[in-house]
């Protein structure tokens, strides 16, 4: 851009205002007619108007030009009319300047008045011309630049109106015409989110599987049976499904809007700030994960698993309800010390995700029966202590479990605590906290300092765990506590999870 760009400006309107005293006619503006809105807005096709713009683009003359990563390169006519405007400038800009100054050089003289006038004529005819050429390339790459929009447009509509059709939903989900179009659309928001998403990584692997995936496991929850575990896994496998998917039907209704002001939109699309939020929001629910979770029958267990568990901690203790409900910042630190019960109560429940989370504390599956880690086997070092317990875990994490099944074996000593109120007593202890005295009442009286010093050493040991859990992966830690809220919002109400992630509808043929 010009240094001064006001001065250029008012010079322009100088020159103007010189043309239009010496009664010279303008060229045709007419072309103008035939611009986009936006340009039409820029120079009205009534107008005989100087933009500095124009000015400055026939002095760089770039041989081409990027958007979104692709390379435009500028036509040659227009390059050569860049060239004849600059000559016509020039030639005016030296005639002005002989005819500021008061005595004329003997080897420049004044030129004619004529001369100036003529001068003045080309100029609006190589100006007119230039212009025209180069709105219309810029037109023209500006159109080819949004096209990674117009197709995900294109694609969402070609999918509603398959799904907007008067079939029975349950023939239409799995209908192979369904699938392909399904696919067509991510293949086109692929591409998008590689064109406009600088937030993120930009990625074009948005594969259409992650949605299938989830949505052939969610259908297979839903036809598991009628059971209480089926039915809660069922609850939880739709409740994930819709935290993956919401993003997608938020960018849904976003190409639905767009569409209507596509003369608005940047076609430089990383500058459209609606657009890159959504993108950013798709990419990381795809990557993320819940993604990752609603794909795995396993994990689909496990976490359905923790979902039941902490329920079933609101109702031992029910400030715990509360806490979830309105975000309470207290919740954040009592979940995952109820994680580590639940896992440490039943270690084959929780493996996966476990070793998910942290997985820098588990051997693999060798090490759980030979107690070695296969790289200090391979190096012939002297192997950690590791129980052999169905984890595999580290020393650290072994010593944390035995932790756990002494102050179990600790309380169960109590004649009055069976295995089923150690626990309750646990979780009420992993709530409320330390400030409960009425928690060891129920204790004989003969056992119950030994008990509470038990129970507060291994809660301070616990507490340590329950940072490291929020700590190695902070992303995939805030990721699980968000689907953890969403699981326990379904059927309750989602004012929680709006804080955590606000997002439109998803507009899928229910399953």
């Amino acid at each position: 851009m010009f240094e001064d760009t006001a001065s250029v400006e008012a010079f322009l309107e100088s020159l103007l205002a010189a043309q239009s005293g010496l009664g010279l006619q303008p060229a045709s503006r007419s072309y103008r007619s035939n611009f986009t809105e936006n340009y039409r807005a820029l120079f009205p096709p009534d107008t005989q108007n100087y933009s500095a713009d124009i000015l400055q683009a026939s002095q760089e003359q770039y041989k081409e030009i990027w958007v979104n990563g692709e390379k435009f390169e500028i036509d040659a006519g227009t390059l050569h009319s860049a060239q004849a405007l600059q000559g016509s400038w020039a030639t005016v800009c030296i005639y002005l300047e002989h005819w500021r100054t008061e005595a004329a050089l003997a080897f420049a003289p004044k030129p004619a008045f004529s001369e100036l006038r003529q001068a003045l004529v080309r100029l609006d005819t190589e100006w007119a011309d230039f212009e025209m050429k180069y709105i219309n390339e810029l037109i023209k790459i500006e159109c080819h630049a949004k096209n990674h929009l117009v197709r995900a447009i294109e694609a969402e509509q070609f999918l509603r109106a398959f799904e907007e059709r008067p079939w029975r939903k349950k023939k239409a989900v799995w209908c192979p015409e369904y699938i392909r179009r399904i696919r067509l659309f991510l293949a086109s928001l692929a591409k998008l989110n590689q064109a406009a998403n600088p937030n993120c990584n930009g990625r074009c692997d948005l594969s259409a599987d992650v949605l299938l995936n989830a949505m052939k496991i969610t259908r297979r929850c839903k036809t598991a049976g009628r059971t209480s575990g089926a039915e809660e896994q069922q609850a939880v496998a739709r409740a994930l499904f819709l935290y993956v998917t919401k993003p997608l039907g938020a960018m849904r209704n976003y190409l639905t809007q767009v569409k209507q002001v596509m003369e608005q939109v940047n076609p430089h699309l990383c500058q459209n700030e609606g657009l890159v939020e959504r993108l950013v929001e798709l990419e990381e629910a795809w990557q993320g994960l819940g993604a990752h979770y609603i794909q795995s029958t396993e994990l689909l267990k496990e976490f359905s698993d923790v979902v039941c568990a902490i329920r079933h901690a609101q109702k031992i203790a029910p400030s715990l309800s509360s806490m979830c409900e309105s975000c309470d910042v207290n919740a954040f630190l009592v979940i995952p010390r109820l994680l580590w019960l639940r896992g440490l109560a039943e270690p084959s429940a929780q493996v996966s995700i476990f070793s998910n989370l942290l997985p820098h504390r588990f051997l693999g599956p060798d090490a759980a029966r030979t107690g070695k880690s296969g790289l200090q086997e391979d190096l012939g070092a002297s192997p950690k202590v590791v129980r052999q317990d169905k984890w595999g875990s580290d020393s650290a994490l072994s010593t944390f479990v035995q932790g756990f099944e002494h102050v179990c074996s600790t309380l169960m000593s109590d004649n009055s605590s069976a295995a089923s109120k150690v626990q309750e007593m646990l979780i009420q202890r992993a709530v409320t906290g330390s400030e409960d005295k009425k928690l060891y009442e129920a204790l004989e009286p003969g056992n119950r300092g030994q008990a509470e010093a038990a129970v507060e050493a291994f809660m301070n040991e616990l507490e340590t765990w329950s940072i490291e859990l929020q700590r190695h992966n902070p992303k995939d830690w805030n990721q699980f506590i968000a689907m953890i809220l969403k699981g326990l919002s379904e059927g309750v109400g989602e004012a929680c999870i709006d804080k955590v992630r606000t997002a439109s509808s998803v507009r899928l043929i229910e399953l």
